[in-house]
């Protein structure tokens, strides 16, 4: 077995925890000549403690390093060292080599929010925890700060987006009201006189006036079908109240010449 070795973590017969790590040794030319020995003493100043020591936080956050069976070699609270934990459930992901994050309830019954992961040459398992108060507490601070830091700027799009729809809905909302009075005249001549500043607008407009014109085209159609005689082209009864009506309506110095045609059909 020539090849590094890292036995499991013991106890010595001086109740310290001790992990041992077996470094093979070769001469220039490639030929084997033994093993280079060296402890790493768990309670005492040792690697691990140099490189997660800096996450440990007065908050009530932990980190941790347990072994390939699942014995703490690593903890932020150094009294813990050696314990068998086995039965947390993200010691038992790590057993399965696996890694990610989920919520947990610790040993005093505090919800904490773990994420862990493995090493892959030793087959070591780390987790960083934080409380989920904590956690989600900051989340609420750091939204809260999006939040102001971004409310002028929303508020200004805001406004952007209210001024364009107002500019955009201005021709629609007039078309809409002279679609009302379709009946008038004068409607046309208000209708092409609307801003219609883009093409859907514009399009429209045309769509309208050019309905507009087949309707009145028609009206006036009907009008004079309805008032005039078919055979002669001359006012009927309904057309000649009407012009009697407008005469009277405008006071009009008026003469009235009464004929009557014999044989009129021919």
């Amino acid at each position: 077995y020539r090849q590094p070795i890292l036995t499991e973590p013991f106890k010595t017969l001086t109740d310290r925890w001790v992990i041992t790590q077996l470094s093979p040794i070769f001469r220039d030319d490639g030929s084997y000549n033994g093993y280079l020995i060296g402890n790493i003493y768990l309670h005492e100043a040792n690697p691990l403690q140099s490189l997660l020591g800096v996450h440990y936080f007065e908050d009530g956050s932990e980190s941790y390093v347990v072994d390939r069976s699942g014995i703490l070699i690593y903890h932020t609270n150094a009294r813990r060292i050696g314990e068998q934990i086995r039965s947390n459930p993200v010691i038992e992901a790590l057993i399965r080599k696996e890694e990610g994050a989920r919520d947990i309830v610790n040993t005093q019954g505090v919800a904490m929010l773990a994420g862990y992961a493995t090493v892959p040459r030793s087959g070591w398992g780390v987790v960083i925890q934080r409380p989920k108060a904590l956690v989600l507490a900051r989340l609420d601070e750091l939204t809260w700060r999006t939040v102001q830091r971004a409310a002028p700027l929303i508020l200004i799009t805001l406004l952007i987006i209210a001024w364009l729809a107002s500019r955009i809905a201005r021709p629609l909302h007039d078309m809409a009201e002279l679609a009302s009075t379709m009946e008038d005249p004068a409607t046309p001549e208000r209708l092409r006189g609307l801003k219609c500043w883009y093409m859907e607008a514009a399009q429209l407009r045309r769509v309208l006036l050019n309905g507009l014109w087949a309707m009145h085209h028609r009206i006036r159609n009907l009008k004079h079908e309805s008032t005039t005689d078919q055979l002669s082209g001359l006012l009927n009864r309904r057309g000649l109240r009407a012009a009697i009506d407008q005469i009277i309506a405008e006071q009009t110095p008026t003469a009235i010449l009464v004929l009557d045609i014999d044989h009129f059909k021919k």
